[in-house]
């Protein structure tokens, strides 16, 4: 008896680790779970009911990718199944990790596209209507008056009659002044309002300015305003061919072209009047309006002086510059007026600058 034990103890051995009594075994195979009759086969609480009652019943899984159950992950059709069949249904964490990154860089991608977007949309503001039309008769009075002057002004020019006699002898005292710490004042102005460093500080002020704006309408309205002020003064010189004072009178190097109307006044004046409004127009501060204009005045004025302290330039020119300036700002100022003020009971239109794609 005992010989018989021991020679059926390898087979029983045998059977022990082909079947360790785990259901997944069973249903890797298809063959029905081992072990005592006595102990009812074990329910996969992760499994559907069906497939629960296949495997119990010793039908294979056929559609064991379909519906993954966790576990290791070995890739199989597009799910990660174990070594035992068994499938997880989550993502990896690096696939969340890099799903969150790019949705993270859409939405990134999203609101700088919107900021963009809003930067050429035309601002607006609600004003009384009393404080609209003060700006309209404003521009009007600033266009007219400016218009008016430089008419006087030309046809002094080209007739050789009116304020142009004023030329030689305003001039000459000008002369009387002259020393050389104000030559040197004089000149530093001519070289920050000239061809050269005057476009530079414009860019630089603009870009600045569109940069760290909402909108881009009033950095575009100086730009605007200082170009057309540009063009009108390369236009206008050849025409009327005003000689400048004789070049011995000229402090900081000759200057063979025309003098009518003054390059420098002009583009000072478009800066600093210009500047002054687009500011102080949102601030809605009287003590700052009064503030910018002021210091726009004295800018204009001490340019103006300087011109014809340094002998490039006569009354007449620096006056027609300021003359034209006048009407660029009169014209800015109903532009901005009529764009972007809006009395109670306007709807706000916030039309794009630039039509969205």
């Amino acid at each position: 008896m005992l010989s018989h034990l021991v020679a059926m103890l390898p087979l029983t051995m045998v059977a022990v680790q082909r079947c360790p009594h785990r259901p997944h075994a069973a249903n890797l195979t298809g063959e029905a779970p081992c072990g005592p009759k006595s102990l009812p086969p074990r329910r996969d609480e992760s499994m559907p009911p069906t497939l629960a009652a296949r495997a119990n019943a010793g039908q294979p899984r056929r559609d064991l990718a379909r519906r993954p159950i966790r576990g290791s992950p070995v890739h199989v059709h597009g799910s990660n199944v174990n070594e035992m069949g068994v499938c997880n249904s989550a993502r990896p964490l690096s696939n969340y990790t890099t799903s969150g990154t790019d949705m993270t860089q859409q939405l990134t991608r999203r609101q700088r596209l919107r900021e963009w977007n809003e930067k050429f949309i035309v601002e607006e503001r609600r004003l009384k209507p009393a404080a609209r039309r003060r700006l309209y008769v404003t521009a009007a009075v600033l266009a007219v008056v400016g218009a008016v002057l430089f008419a006087t002004l030309l046809i002094g020019v080209v007739t050789q009659t009116g304020f142009e006699r004023l030329d030689v002898p305003v001039d000459a005292w000008f002369d009387q002044f002259r020393s050389p710490d104000t030559t040197t004042a004089m000149i530093v102005l001519a070289i920050i309002f000239g061809p050269v460093a005057l476009p530079i500080i414009v860019l630089v002020v603009v870009v600045t300015w569109s940069i760290t704006a909402k909108h881009l309408w009033r950095p575009l309205l100086l730009a605007g305003g200082m170009l057309t002020g540009v063009l009108l003064a390369l236009t206008i010189a050849p025409i009327v061919q005003h000689p400048r004072p004789p070049i011995g009178e000229m402090l900081f190097g000759p200057d063979h072209t025309f003098s009518f109307p003054s390059g420098h006044v002009l583009g000072a004046s478009d800066f600093f009047l210009l500047l002054a409004f687009l500011i102080a127009s949102r601030l809605q501060k009287t003590w700052f309006t009064v503030l910018a204009v002021a210091v726009a005045i004295a800018m204009i004025v001490a340019q103006a002086a300087g011109r014809i302290y340094l002998g490039y330039h006569y009354l007449t020119d620096v006056s027609a510059s300021i003359a034209l300036s006048m009407v660029i700002v009169g014209a800015v100022i109903a532009i901005d007026t009529k764009r972007t003020v809006k009395v109670p009971g306007e709807q706000l239109s916030a039309t794009p600058i630039v039509a969205e794609r």
